[in-house]
């Protein structure tokens, strides 16, 4: 009872951090280009001559962007075999496959999207995915031990995502909320990690 019960409760951490996660990379979309406008608006202000700067240090920025562009989520290797949780997908499998059911039912669409959620899960091991389809559908989970230590790993996950999304400029522009001087503050950080440049 204790284990269910500690599972219950690092399963809602999971999907309160995975709803974050999603929100955050959400608003980044925009945030991205507010950026981008607010850092030429800048430049402009200040005569900085961007495609100068970019020629001069092209190697550099290469470097920077091919290291922040976004990679798939990659399955985390865990302690052992027994951790692969490929039972419960089974049991999912059987519960809820598409093939299972008419395509003229009216819950059809919902379980289709549910399973290839479970199915993303088992390939890259994204198990509190797995687990919280699982919880959906009242599959019984066997082994709680093992099934807490992967919810472990995945919060531990997801919260460096958001931590890395969170050090973007574009956040802590974000974070600014329209004040000008934080706003300056942030670009002028911005050219000079990146160019090693200060506004004189």
């Amino acid at each position: 009872m204790r284990k269910k019960f500690k599972f219950k409760q690092l399963l809602n951490t999971y999907r309160s951090l995975e709803k974050e996660l999603s929100n955050i990379r959400e608003v980044m979309k925009d945030l991205h280009f507010e950026f981008e406008d607010f850092y030429k608006f800048y430049c402009n202000k200040y005569s900085i001559d961007i495609n100068s700067l970019n020629q001069k240090n092209s190697e550099k920025i290469s470097k920077v962007f091919k290291e922040q562009a976004v990679v798939p989520r990659v399955r985390e290797k865990l302690a052992s075999k027994e951790r692969d949780h490929k039972d419960l997908y089974k049991d999912i499998a059987r519960k809820i496959h598409p093939d299972k059911i008419s395509s003229d039912d009216p819950k059809y669409d919902q379980i289709e999207e549910d399973f290839k959620k479970a199915n993303n899960a088992a390939n890259y091991g994204l198990w509190g995915d797995l687990f919280d389809i699982a919880e959906k559908y009242n599959i019984d989970i066997t082994d709680y031990d093992s099934v807490i230590e992967s919810l472990k790993i995945d919060i531990k996950r997801i919260k460096k995502d958001i931590a890395e999304e969170k050090s973007t400029y574009s956040w802590k522009l974000f974070n600014c909320d329209g004040e000008h001087k934080c706003r300056e503050n942030v670009i002028e950080s911005f050219l000079k990690q990146l160019f090693d440049y200060k506004k004189t």
